[in-house]
């Protein structure tokens, strides 16, 4: 059984039928999908809720599931009044400035500056402080900014 296979609740047990996949719309307004469970309400597993991306873009390619802003909302995250704290723009999302990944080296990420990113932003602080971690990509501007100060 692969980590993406529907199973049963690791909550109440309840049965695969009873197992249905939701989208959580996050505060950027990404979407992700998860197994949810329509017993007790809950993400059908206590870890790794998320499905992969790119799993989800298999199974629409393939049609074995509808695209993903056609899956019911389990979960709108999405604060319309939260700003970035750079440009202003609406549905931002909360930053650590202290990477949650490097807790074992900077301590605990919830005592460093917080604050209110848009996707743009996030991405770009991420591409010039934290090109190594996954799923981060060079912008342009991360490149210009390596090659001025670097």
């Amino acid at each position: 059984m692969t980590d993406n296979a529907r199973r049963p609740c690791e909550y109440c047990q309840a049965a695969i039928e009873l197992i249905t996949l939701q989208r959580v719309i996050m505060s950027s307004g990404h979407i992700h999908v998860a197994w949810i469970c329509t017993a007790c309400g809950r993400y059908a597993r206590k870890s790794k809720q998320f499905i992969a991306h790119a799993v989800i873009e298999v199974w629409e390619q393939y049609g074995k599931i509808p695209p993903r802003d056609e899956l019911p909302i389990f979960a709108d995250n999405r604060l319309p009044e939260v700003r970035c704290f750079v440009c202003g723009q609406l549905e931002a999302q909360l930053h650590h400035f202290a990477p949650k990944a490097l807790t074992k080296y900077l301590g605990d990420a919830e005592l460093w500056p917080k604050e209110y990113l848009c996707d743009e932003h996030h991405q770009l602080w991420h591409s010039v402080l934290t090109p190594w971690m996954p799923n981060v990509s060079s912008t342009p501007t991360a490149i210009e900014i390596f090659k001025t100060y670097y």
